[in-house]
């Protein structure tokens, strides 16, 4: 059975008016009724006034001033139609235009866009907008006045007054955020999304790609997998089925789980870092662990030089490093871990210090080695800003060698953090900033599993995204094991 139409309102009726139902038959009633007659269309104008109350009532008239034809509101009552053609309701109308500038100020007055709104008939969530129109929820970006571009642009001179993304009282949060100013102020803009199962040319009988750290180095994008032991290559073009996109194996190890979590690349030594999550040392400690690797491009396969481990302890076995960050000074050679759990604790128990928000760390441990046998002596433990209030820590990266813009993601929020980092006091300089990936029309999460980040220069970016997990929503299945690159909303030095 088809669905039924929902009848179009005129242009005076509020959303609420709009009911779905079989079309009624047109009557042969006079459409003019006496004055006499006329009391239940002043009944009907007095409930739509009420009904629709200030803000709305002010888009009401907005759009009868606008239509091409006479300003007459045709209103419902007892399920009939009827004109106002009364001369006290005439009076009414005449009284309310000139209220027009009133109601402009009570619109100032009324909630912002973002805040909850009401339901239309039709079941889709109607909020104000900036203009005091009503506007569907589908809509992500508030609608602009009749203004225009110059609209736009006062709002963005005025964000910091009129817009809570530019206020400490912004929850970025908040369900509610997409549909306010602050989305496409705080949202990165998907430029290309390809699976990792449409880019290479030779797939190895792979099925599955876990994808987590990767590092832009000789040319190319470089991507570990932490559920096999291959590494892949990818052009950075990041084409379909591209020959130049291939996937490195360790001959013999092919076929089992890696851990790999992060990856750097060392020029001085041309060999890449990769660090696993965790590992069980002899002595029954938790602590992480680094293999490096030569790759063999022409083979097509990596050998691992050595292994070294990390003096520094976890509790969980599946929480720790998530990320890796390589570099060079005074002859040493250092690297920064990203710990995935706040406070680098464990989430399991009670009120678990791992779960709690805005506690995340870096640990920076320097490579030493003593009779053939390797080991990063951590050196530093560096508090995250506050402002990165994230339940987990997946990636981070820099802008350039040693640059000071640095980038942290989440997978658990599906945003990222971008703030400024001193090298010298090697601590975090500033709150910075949160942004959000892009979501869907109902503000739900798409690019829940972003496990790398690489900076393509200072307005782009380039992500990877692990599988979506069986106790995530549906929505996160689309962009999972995949490769992105996206749009910052502003330029990075």
């Amino acid at each position: 059975q088809a669905r039924p139409r929902a009848r179009r309102p005129a242009p005076c009726m509020p959303p609420s008016a709009v009911r779905f139902g079989p079309p009624q038959r047109r009557t042969t009633q006079r459409r003019h009724r006496s004055s006499a007659a006329a009391s239940p269309s002043s009944l009907g104008a007095a409930r739509l006034i009420c009904d629709l109350g200030c803000l709305p009532l002010w888009g009401c008239l907005q759009a009868c001033r606008s239509s091409n034809r006479p300003v007459i509101m045709s209103i419902r009552h007892s399920g009939r139609r009827v004109a106002p053609a009364s001369a006290p309701l005439a009076a009414l109308l005449v009284l309310l235009l000139l209220l027009c500038p009133m109601a402009a100020l009570c619109s100032r007055a009324a909630p912002r866009a973002g805040s909850v709104g009401a339901k239309g008939s039709d079941g889709v969530l109607v909020r104000p907008n900036p203009s005091g129109r009503l506007q569907p929820g589908g809509g992500l970006n508030a609608a602009t006045s009749d203004g225009g571009a110059d609209d736009d642009e006062e709002e963005e001179e005025n964000a910091g007054e009129s817009d809570p993304a530019g206020t400490d009282d912004y929850d970025p949060w908040d369900q509610d955020f997409c549909f306010g100013k602050a989305y496409r102020k705080k949202t990165l803009k998907a430029i290309k999304d390809m699976p990792y199962i449409g880019l290479f040319d030779d797939l190895k009988d792979n099925f599955r790609f876990e994808a987590s750290g990767h590092v832009i180095a000789k040319g190319s994008s470089w991507v570990v997998f932490d559920n096999m032991r291959t590494i892949g290559k990818v052009d950075l073009h990041f084409n379909f089925n591209n020959p130049n996109s291939k996937l490195l194996t360790e001959e013999g190890m092919e076929d089992r789980e890696s851990q790999f979590e992060g990856l750097a690349y060392s020029a001085s030594t041309d060999t890449f870092i990769i660090v696993r999550e965790s590992w069980n040392s002899d002595e029954g400690r938790l602590i992480g662990k680094t293999e490096e690797v030569k790759m063999d491009d022409k083979k097509g396969t990596f050998k691992v030089i050595r292994n070294c481990t990390i003096d520094f302890e976890f509790e969980d076995e599946n929480k720790g490093f998530e990320g890796i960050y390589y570099f060079e000074r005074d002859g040493k050679r250092l690297f920064m871990g990203l710990c995935e759990s706040n406070y680098c604790k464990t989430i399991i128990g009670k009120e678990p210090p791992g779960l709690d928000r805005g506690h995340g760390r870096l640990v920076v441990a320097e490579l030493q080695e003593d009779d053939g046998v390797c080991e990063w002596k951590t050196q530093k433990v560096i508090d995250i800003p506050k402002k990165a209030k994230f339940l987990d820590y997946s990636a981070i990266a820099f802008h350039g060698y040693m640059g000071e813009s640095v980038a942290i993601t989440s997978q658990e929020d599906a945003a990222v953090w971008v703030g400024v980092f001193d090298w010298e006091s090697l601590e975090f300089d500033g709150d910075g900033d949160v942004w959000h990936f892009p979501r869907n029309e109902h503000c739900e999460k798409l690019y829940c599993n972003v496990e790398g980040i690489q900076f393509l220069d200072g307005q782009r970016v380039a992500l990877t995204s692990d599988k979506s997990k069986s106790i995530q929503p549906h929505s996160c299945m689309q962009k999972d094991q995949s490769f992105h690159v996206m749009a910052l909303p502003k330029l990075l030095p």
